[in-house]
């Protein structure tokens, strides 16, 4: 959760985060640290993600250009009034 390099490698190849977080814990544990040097050496060689925006699929819905409201028609008259 330092780097995100788990989430990148789970986002890379289609696996689950939690997955890949627990499969590195247990390959500290019984790789002696050298997993934690190959965590930090993939942290400074991946690139990051490029920022972006997520879509938002409802953006065009509500994206109304504004209109005024049409006129109201007049009432109709019955000629001068006195």
């Amino acid at each position: 959760m330092l780097g995100g390099v788990c989430a990148g490698l789970a986002q890379h190849f289609g696996w689950d985060v939690a997955l890949v977080r627990v499969l590195l814990v247990v390959l500290v544990f019984f790789g002696c640290g050298t997993p934690i040097l190959a965590y930090f050496i993939a942290w400074i060689v991946i690139p990051n993600e490029p920022y972006s925006f997520p879509n938002d699929p409802y953006a065009q819905t509500y994206a109304q250009p504004y209109a005024p409201p049409a006129p109201t028609p007049a009432a109709p008259s019955n000629g001068p009034t006195a």
